[in-house]
């Protein structure tokens, strides 16, 4: 675990360069959490006032109040992911580089000891798992958080008997999160390693294709290539599984905060 927030803290040490982008970005996420909390109020203020009171000055005022808060959400999210893109971008393409620096550092006997197909895969797979972190999942991480955070302030500021119910849940929630996420995680380190595996047999099958084919050995080869390929099958499935039984599962148990909320609020009412 201390060993896993190390190399977080690495890899975010990279974005400090560009914490300008980082901050704009979250500033507009902020904005964005703010504009959805915003939605359901309006929607309210149609019901209770526009349509109620047949307001039609109202009415004609909160439906552009609507398209402007989706216009300037339009605004903010593209900005956002554009400067979050740039950041992550800047971030990939220099850790790339310093990968490749220090393969120029090595000694002979790693070279000897890690087959080059697990080389290149470490430079060309991990990479692209990190790029999908800071361009896309980093983006969407801080936005549900921001949005989280926004909604449960606005939940104490209503009601704060009902929030404080809702909220006993997440625990629960917190838990189901962290025992998958644990799962999904030991998957892909293992599917991982096995794409790097593939990889290098693919790698050496190539550089050694004269010697294969002089020996006719092209079914033997062929074969371990469907079985380490079966290998990759078999775990990406399972962490497929384990992705989709995430989000039912995490929607179970916040429905029994929603229908505490329900209960204990028919009983006020």
């Amino acid at each position: 675990m201390a060993e896993r927030k190390g190399h977080l803290v690495r890899l975010f040490r990279y974005l400090v360069p560009y914490w300008r982008y980082i901050l704009g970005a979250l500033l507009l996420a902020f904005l964005g959490a703010l504009l959805n909390l915003a939605l359901p109020w309006l929607v309210e203020k149609t019901i209770d006032r526009a349509l109620l009171e047949k307001n039609l000055r109202l009415l004609v005022f909160i439906a552009l109040g609507i398209v402007g808060i989706f216009f300037v959400k339009g605004v903010a999210s593209y900005v956002q992911s554009f400067w979050v893109s740039l950041a992550g971008f800047r971030v990939i393409t220099r850790l790339r580089s310093e990968l490749y620096q220090h393969l120029h550092h090595l000694s002979v006997a790693f070279f000897q000891e890690n087959p080059p197909g697990e080389i290149i895969s470490r430079m060309t797979s991990d990479i692209a798992v990190l790029q999908n972190f800071f361009s896309s999942a980093l983006v969407t991480m801080l936005m549900d958080l921001l949005l989280f955070l926004g909604s449960v302030m606005f939940l104490f500021f209503i009601h704060w008997k009902l929030a404080l119910l809702s909220v006993v849940v997440f625990p629960l929630v917190g838990l189901c999160v962290d025992i998958l996420g644990k799962r999904i995680r030991g998957f892909s380190h293992l599917l991982q390693s096995r794409v790097a595996a593939l990889t290098s047999l693919v790698e050496r099958t190539v550089t050694g294709i004269k010697v294969i084919q002089s020996y006719v050995s092209g079914h033997y080869e062929v074969e371990k290539f469907e079985r380490e390929n079966e290998m990759n099958f078999y775990l990406a499935m399972k962490q497929a599984k384990a992705r989709a039984l995430f989000n039912p599962l995490v929607e179970l148990v916040a429905s029994c905060g929603v229908t505490a909320v329900i209960w204990y609020g028919g009983r006020e009412v």
